[in-house]
C-alpha cells in the first residue's frame, strides 16, 4: 500500500492508531506525561532496594492503567 493516500478509515484495522489518531490534544499530552512518568519509575526502580521495588511496581502497573487507558476531565 506504498504511495496510497491517508485515510482515516483505514486506522480501524489497527486500533493503537485509531486511539491515538483522534484523541483531543489534552488527552495527548497526558498521555506522554503518563509515559514519562513511567519511564522516570521504571529507571528508579532499577537503582533502589527490593522493597520501595514493590511499591514502585504498584505505581507504574496503577499508572499504565490510568494514563494509557485514557483520562478524561469528568472523572474524578
Amino acid at each position: 500500500m506504498s504511495g496510497s493516500i491517508f485515510n482515516p478509515q483505514n486506522t480501524l484495522c489497527i486500533p493503537v492508531v485509531k486511539n491515538f489518531a483522534f484523541l483531543e490534544l489534552e488527552q495527548k499530552f497526558i498521555f506522554f506525561k503518563g509515559l514519562y512518568i513511567v519511564f522516570v519509575l521504571w529507571f528508579a526502580r532499577k537503582q533502589i532496594d527490593d522493597l520501595s521495588c514493590q511499591l514502585i511496581d504498584i505505581l507504574i502497573k496503577n499508572l499504565n492503567h490510568l494514563y494509557l487507558f485514557g483520562c478524561r476531565k469528568n472523572q474524578p
